[in-house]
């Protein structure tokens, strides 16, 4: 997207796999493909990503009622944060609230 005179601002959406269902590994797999993608063509390493994870980095607080991701596809969307420098900017803006997107109407969970 063009953002301002020359510079144009590339975002990246996302819908990885769910990690909660028997594909799970899916998504580790997701990111660890997401960021060797990136690593070998950096001129389109993204500004900005938005969508949805399907996982989450700490379940206790980003998720009613807490649980905590697999640790293999947690470990792969650090990965894949720290080779494109992005950072999840609620978290850094707001480290310790609760506050829930997505509200699951027949569980009463929320993320």
């Amino acid at each position: 997207m063009n953002w301002h005179k020359d510079w144009n601002l590339k975002i990246l959406v996302v819908y990885a796999p769910n990690v909660s269902s028997s594909e799970g590994t899916k998504n580790k797999e997701f990111w660890d493909k997401l960021r060797i993608y990136f690593e070998r063509n950096p001129n389109q390493r993204p500004d900005i990503m938005a969508g949805d994870m399907n996982v989450v980095e700490a379940g206790v607080i980003d998720r009613l009622p807490g649980r905590d991701d697999p640790e293999e596809a947690v470990d792969a969307l650090d990965d894949f944060k720290l080779s494109t420098q992005l950072r999840d900017g609620w978290r850094d803006t707001y480290p310790d609230t609760k506050a829930y997107t997505f509200h699951q109407t027949a569980t009463g969970s929320q993320s």
